[in-house]
């Protein structure tokens, strides 16, 4: 026997509000190298393994694919590497990392995590004070002799510290600036969801541990700079602090907290503006669910 269909009587329309917004992303980071470095024509290139750099042409010698095999080689690894050209030659016009990343920001806001082949103080202090006005983090590496001495005052530690940036880790390591230790911080945190775990007690892959004694280490501790040492026989990372004292995942939980609060209220915004409505200043405006 034939059935009527019910759309002879009932006319259901179903109304989607609106496409589903973008969402920040905290599992990729951009790595800013010289233009001496970088083994391609473009401004940037983005790369999902570190078996792409060295197709590109990358030597293992290079301070992008050593930042690189840290940042895929950890145990929670980096999703994607934005190597990012900056300096002077092969650019068009000359760019300062700052600007090399500030143009990478106008196109995607895609990675967070953030380091460049320069060590130089006024190079780090620049992009610290970016990243922090833009929420991104700045993971550093260092092997002034100064952030081990307790009475010295004008080493990085000590002036990032000194300016209290929520967006800079710096780590010691005697083989800072031709290891770039700092893609460990990466491959060591960026595949765990914010929030659930530290940076304290990991193992960074690859990573070289340095001999501190208790005097060395105490200064460390007091300039907010991490370090890695062996302790019970494994490797691991110790007093992993942003400059002003927070610890690492705390900031970046509530870089997290942030990016989705914004996401979850303007996709109300959207949704009531896509249906033809608003969200009202009153007490049913504020009831509507951001979810």
């Amino acid at each position: 026997m034939a059935e009527v269909s019910i759309d002879n009587r009932v006319d259901v329309t179903v109304s989607l509000g609106t496409q589903p917004i973008s969402t920040a992303s905290f599992d990729s980071a951009a790595f800013l190298a010289e233009t001496t470095d970088a083994a391609f024509p473009q401004q940037y290139k983005v790369y999902s393994s570190l078996k792409e750099l060295t197709t590109d042409g990358f030597l293992t010698t290079s301070a992008a694919y050593k930042f690189a095999a840290l940042a895929f080689g950890g145990n929670f690894p980096v999703k994607s590497v934005y190597v990012v050209k900056w300096g002077s030659t092969g650019v068009s016009p000359a760019l300062t990392p700052v600007q090399a990343l500030t143009k990478l920001l106008e196109v995607t806001q895609v990675p967070y995590y953030v380091g460049c082949s320069s060590h130089t103080d006024a190079n780090v202090t620049a992009l610290a004070a970016f990243c922090e006005s833009s929420y991104r983090m700045l993971v550093n590496s260092t092997q002034q002799a100064g952030v081990l001495v307790p009475a010295t005052t004008t080493d990085i530690g000590s002036v990032l510290q000194d300016a209290a940036y929520d967006h800079v880790i710096t780590i010691y390591n005697a083989g800072a600036d031709s290891a770039y230790a700092e893609g460990g911080i990466v491959g060591a945190m960026a595949a765990i969801t914010a929030g659930v775990s530290t940076l304290e007690d990991k193992t960074m892959k690859g990573v070289t541990v340095d001999n501190l004694d208790s005097t060395q280490r105490s200064s460390l501790d007091s300039k907010n700079v991490a370090y890695y040492v062996t302790i019970a026989g494994v490797n691991s990372v110790f007093n992993s602090k942003v400059a002003s004292g927070q610890f690492l995942d705390t900031i970046i939980f509530k870089d997290w907290l942030k990016a989705r609060l914004g996401e979850s209220i303007y996709g109300l915004l959207k949704r009531e503006s896509d249906l033809g409505r608003k969200v009202s200043y009153d007490n049913a405006g504020f009831t509507k669910s951001l979810i």
